[in-house]
């Protein structure tokens, strides 16, 4: 069976056969998109060295 837990009403897990998946809303993806359209440039660079902790387990 297949266990569904809503994290926030921007992503949601699904735990099936062991595997975790993470499946992202329509307000997710849009707040995704609009950090990505504040600076492009260095989007991967400023995640990749902020020190603090990314998605947490509710």
């Amino acid at each position: 069976m297949t266990e569904k837990r809503k994290i926030s009403d921007l992503c949601y897990t699904d735990t099936h056969d062991k595997q975790k998946r993470y499946y992202y809303s329509q307000k997710g993806l849009d707040f995704i998109v609009e950090e990505l359209c504040k600076d492009p440039r260095n989007i991967l660079t400023k995640l990749k060295t902020k020190k603090e902790p990314g998605a947490k387990e509710f």
